[in-house]
């Protein structure tokens, strides 16, 4: 159960100052690991919050449109493509 929402919600600012930061600058790597933990973890703490009566009813109602970018091909754990070479980029489905 959470009793003190702040330990959940600061993370999750936290995390929205960081995915700005990234529009600015060449992402590497180690970025998207990064990225790629902080919308993990957001995820579980917003859905943690809901659960509880710590958020408006208001907010639990946001609907978000999400882009999704199918794999051009198949790749290994130990793969050396960029982004563009292993996602269609272009296409976009809602």
């Amino acid at each position: 159960m959470i009793w003190e929402s702040c330990y959940w919600k600061d993370p999750l600012l936290e995390s929205a100052v960081l995915f700005k930061s990234y529009s600015k600058k060449e992402i590497e790597e180690s970025d998207l690991v990064q990225i790629e933990r902080e919308i993990f973890i957001g995820f579980y703490s917003i859905r943690k919050l809901m659960d509880t009566f710590k958020i408006s009813d208001k907010i639990k109602q946001w609907q978000l449109s999400l882009v999704w970018h199918p794999k051009k091909e198949e790749f290994g754990i130990m793969h050396s493509q960029t982004l563009e070479e292993i996602y269609d980029l272009v296409f976009s489905a809602k």
